[in-house]
């Protein structure tokens, strides 16, 4: 009867450490996220509007081809694209990210 006894602790043990954890992990964030950052910023009444898009995995920067005096239209060329009509868009995209999943495996790659 005691090793029964005891085993039943130890899982009693591990599964309220378990939800001591995520319920930790959960306080934590309803307290972090209810601390206010940067309260004072206002947006400028003029300046360039960048935009910051993300898929989940990929994240990417989109900016105006041409603003504030730098001009990217010498780094993204419509002759460099794989589909030249995107080079007659006036915003640019530039991103980082896996092309490839990590999980899968190339053919002839182990």
């Amino acid at each position: 009867m005691k090793t029964e006894t005891r085993w039943m602790r130890w899982i009693l043990w591990a599964v309220a450490t378990v939800l001591g954890l995520v319920a930790s992990y959960a306080v934590a964030g309803l307290i972090g996220g209810s601390i206010p950052s940067n309260r004072d910023w206002r947006a400028p009444a003029e300046g360039v509007h960048i935009f910051v898009e993300s898929n989940g995995v990929h994240t990417g920067i989109i900016v105006p081809k041409v603003a504030a005096g730098v001009d990217w239209r010498g780094v993204a060329r419509a002759e460099d694209l794989r589909d030249p009509r995107y080079g007659a868009f006036d915003h640019v995209s530039f991103g980082w990210g896996r092309r490839r999943s990590i999980w899968r495996r190339r053919p002839g790659r182990t």
